[in-house]
């Protein structure tokens, strides 16, 4: 019964941070020009090459790059992954002069807090996939940045991915709510 309990209220607090960010989700062609674009890392294969889910990300943020919608891409992750997502920009023409990396993203949290120290700004674009992209926009907003977001959705993924993904961002939720609230002022630097 507790099980059922705890299940239904992290379902509820998810369809609520949902409902939240949706006005913020916008497509590359409707998003208003910002100055920068925070493209969160999701991992990296054996190889050293982005997975097909950060390879995703950071083709959304080339493409806004290309449409003019923001003057710097912040690529956020850890070391390595930032690496590779900056060489896949790179190869795919974007001036090194664009890109910032931020390789001490390792959590969604730890990007925004990052962004909004090493930066000073309150408004971005940030750049996931939708699974992803409620709570980002919902602790953005909870640390005063203004954030609107661009679904990477270049990649068709199969759905046992999706489920795990979503159930996955239901736990993480009160996760990161529980951090800001325990550490509100702690960045991963």
């Amino acid at each position: 019964m507790l099980t059922y309990a705890i299940a239904t209220v992290l379902f509820l607090l998810y369809l609520i941070v949902v409902l939240y960010s949706l006005p913020f989700i916008k497509s590359a062609d409707q998003i208003s020009s910002h100055k920068f674009t925070l493209v969160f890392g999701a991992g990296i294969e054996k190889s050293g090459r982005p997975s097909d889910i950060l390879m995703d990300r950071v083709n959304t943020g080339i493409i806004l790059i290309q449409k003019e919608k923001s003057e710097f891409v912040i690529m956020s992750g850890g070391i390595d992954e930032t690496r590779a997502m900056v060489e896949l920009a790179k190869s795919k023409g974007v001036s090194g002069s664009k890109i910032l990396v931020d390789s001490d993203g390792i959590t969604t949290l730890d990007s925004l807090k990052n962004f909004r120290v090493t930066h000073h700004e309150t408004e971005v674009i940030l750049v996931s996939q939708f699974f992803h992209l409620p709570r980002s926009i919902f602790l953005a907003r909870i640390l005063g940045i203004k954030a609107e977001a661009v679904i990477a959705r270049g990649c068709p993924f199969c759905i046992p991915k999706i489920i795990y993904w979503s159930i996955r961002e239901m736990a993480a939720i009160p996760y990161s709510l529980t951090k800001v609230i325990l550490k509100p002022k702690k960045i991963s630097r």
